[in-house]
């Protein structure tokens, strides 16, 4: 991936993005928490915006049932968000 995002910037004018990216909930908290932010650290170092699949499902950044979810503290960390941050809108 070294330098690939540039090219296909300088060579096209076009921005990337990464439209999904997550690790199943199922999998160890600490590896699936590694793995979100190695991801976004990697693609916040080639500037490539990014979004987090899914919100409240197998992938999710929010946990409980419907009605009473809530962001998951350890994922917004890895995502470098706050729950504050999280609780937004544009």
């Amino acid at each position: 991936m070294r330098g690939l995002p540039r090219y296909i910037k300088r060579a096209h004018g076009v921005p990337l993005t990464c439209n999904e990216f997550g690790v199943y909930r199922k999998a160890p908290a600490a590896d699936r928490n590694r793995c979100i932010e190695d991801t976004r650290k990697a693609l916040k170092r080639y500037n490539i915006g990014w979004c987090m699949w899914d919100y409240a499902t197998e992938f999710g950044v929010a946990t409980g049932k419907p009605g009473q979810r809530v962001p998951d503290a350890d994922t917004l960390k890895a995502l470098g968000l706050t729950a504050t941050q999280a609780r937004r809108t544009p």
